[in-house]
């Protein structure tokens, strides 16, 4: 567990556990004659294994119930269902007391021993009469038992999250004629289905009282209607450049109790001029309505790393032309003028707080999506399969915060209120200490691409039942596109480090068998490229941490089965113990706990072995 202690509780400079050092450069500063750099606090960040155990309690029920019909009426079939799901998720985990936490940081020495509680005590009179002990957090493992317990906050850390649908759904399907290429196919349907939310959290965590973010309850539901139908219609079949060729179709109306109707739709078409190969091609328009946390969630506070452009502003340094704006901010202009720049401390970046929210008037997204390609199962080349497929997928209404690094960066590019509003620097010492956002359908998202699937099994002949088969699934990236407000222009990703948007991306998988015994290897690859596009910082240090080289892990696995019932495996994942980048939270946004990306794999090699049962 990392818990700040700025701007939660900060240790007063008069605790007598501050290392001598620490108490020496305070000293001297605040008898400089220099009142603008006076100390009376300090912050900072500290693991707190010793002071309360993060290990959580989780609890689950899961229940459904599910009633159907089926039955014929001449060549069609109908079916009727009604499902009802229940979930209930409890989980609860120890943590602190912020109030008591600030009590036992504010010790004050009144005795010449180290006896905690005697010679050094929590300096206010109502802390100490409920039990209050002084907590020391300078060295690892140093904070007392009696302390600890008492900064332990009386309410668990919790959330209950409970979760109801009920769903009651008709359809019909079958042939309505025939064509030279078979029946034409028909599927039509309505289906109503309702859905609930509610997430209960502790009463600290509600209020900010812990050391995690303030988070309101959620609660929520809506319910719609929906009609639909598909269609399929073999046009031809088995006919000399015409093994198939057929068109597909679909199409559903949905009214949402709260954000009325909306009309999805597609329409395709196959062709297979030999049985080898089958071409294929659709068109979609299809929706996405807000969901029950995007409606209905309260704004919630968060402290995600974000980067000021402006830290390391001097007089005269550019800053990705953000130079002049910087220095035109009183508060950095001043920091300038009395220390020659302008510089965050790493708990002044960790401590930008800021709200994010639910909207009960978003609408729904609106996506509109071309395929295009091929099968090719070439008969002269048993047990191959190739898939080649390219896609372009354009959404427009997406549902987004404005960004609060982007809030930042267009704040000072543009100085337009959708930006600044967001935005809450402080007006003496120009640091940022707020970004806010609310959720709204102001972004645009476009992807385009490449993806190709390679299958293969073949005998291998080096006994009398072994094969080799071999797997592959590769994407190559072209656009990665996303305007986060119409006031902008798209900032294409593409071609930046990341599963999402690296430009290529590739996992295969060979697997040698023999009777019943398996060895697979597995390579998973990103290709590298900038973490962040256009990357901002003073630092040239912290600018070179922005590239990463090419990525790739390699996984093993030994599997063999006992009869048909019985499997056991080995695995080795990251074989060769491939380690992450480093990418400080601060600058880069990266969780703070790990200081590098999801992207790569965080633990390292490992292994696991065990057994698989089937009844």
């Amino acid at each position: 567990s990392l818990t700040q202690f700025g701007p939660l509780p900060t240790i007063p400079v008069t605790n007598p556990f501050i290392p001598a050092e620490v108490a020496a450069a305070i000293a001297a500063a605040n008898s400089d004659a220099d009142p603008t750099n006076d100390i009376d606090s300090i912050s900072g960040r500290r693991r707190q294994n010793d002071v309360f155990d993060r290990s959580n309690q989780v609890e689950r029920q899961t229940w459904r119930v599910a009633a159907g019909l089926r039955g014929d009426v001449g060549r069609f079939k109908w079916e009727g269902s009604f499902v009802y799901g229940h979930l209930n998720d409890f989980n609860s985990s120890q943590d602190i007391d912020n109030n008591r936490y600030r009590n036992a940081l504010n010790a004050v020495r009144v005795g010449p021993g180290n006896v905690l509680g005697v010679d050094i005590v929590c300096s206010d009179a109502a802390a100490r009469a409920e039990g209050c002990i002084p907590l020391n957090l300078f060295g690892y493992n140093t904070a007392d038992p009696r302390a600890a317990s008492y900064v332990q906050a009386v309410v668990p850390k919790s959330e209950e999250v409970t979760n109801e649908q009920y769903v009651v759904n008709a359809t019909i399907s079958g042939p309505l004629f025939a064509l030279p290429g078979g029946d034409v196919g028909i599927a039509a349907g309505v289906e109503y289905r309702r859905e609930s939310t509610f997430n209960d959290l502790d009463i600290l965590t509600n209020t900010g009282g812990n050391s995690g973010n303030l988070i309101p309850d959620l609660s929520g539901k809506f319910d719609v209607w929906e009609v639909f139908g598909e269609v399929n219609v073999p046009l031809l079949s088995e006919r000399p450049f015409f093994e198939y060729l057929g068109l597909i179709g679909a199409a559903r109306y949905s009214d949402y109790s709260t954000i009325g109707g909306v009309f999805s739709w597609n329409a395709g078409a196959e062709w297979a001029p030999t049985p080898d190969i089958r071409i294929r091609g659709m068109y979609a328009v299809a929706n996405r309505a807000p969901n029950i946390s995007e409606l209905f969630s309260a704004p919630s506070e968060t402290f995600e790393a974000v980067n000021d452009p402006c830290n390391g502003t001097t007089a005269n340094n550019d800053l990705g032309g953000l130079g002049a704006t910087c220095r035109a901010i009183p508060g950095v202009a001043a920091a300038i003028a009395a220390d020659g720049t302008f510089d965050y401390t790493l708990a002044d970046l960790q401590g930008i707080n800021g709200f994010v929210g639910g909207n009960q008037n978003l609408q729904e997204e609106t996506a509109k999506t071309i395929t295009i390609g091929a099968v090719i199962t070439p008969s002269f080349v048993r047990g191959l399969s190739l898939t080649v497929d390219y896609y372009d997928i354009k959404i427009d209404g997406a549902i987004a915060t404005l960004g609060r690094n982007n809030s930042i960066q267009r704040c000072l590019e543009t100085n337009l209120p959708v930006f600044c509003d967001n935005v809450i620097r402080d007006a003496n010492t120009g640091f940022i200490t707020t970004v806010n956002g609310q959720l709204l359908n102001v972004a645009g998202l476009q992807n385009r691409g490449v993806d190709v699937g390679l299958r293969y099994r073949t005998a291998v002949g080096l006994t009398e039942n072994d094969s080799f088969s071999f797997s592959g699934n590769y994407t190559y990236l072209i656009d990665a596109k996303t305007q986060t407000d119409p006031t902008e222009e798209a900032v294409d990703s593409a071609g930046t480090f990341g599963r999402t948007f690296s430009t290529h991306t590739f996992t295969v998988r060979g697997t040698y068998e023999v009777d019943a015994v398996r060895l697979s290897w597995q390579t998973n690859f990103l290709s590298g490229g900038d973490y962040v596009r256009d990357f901002v910082n003073a630092d040239p240090g912290v600018v070179a941490l922005n590239r990463i080289s090419d990525y790739a892990t390699h996984d093993a696995q030994l599997g063999f089965d006992v009869g048909e019932e019985m499997t056991f495996f080995l695995n080795v994942d990251n074989v060769f113990d491939k380690k992450p980048q480093y990418l400080p939270g601060a600058q880069f946004g990266t969780p703070t706990g790990l200081e590098t990306a999801a992207d790569f794999d965080v633990i390292g090699r490992r292994f696991t072995a065990g057994a698989r049962v089937r009844f």
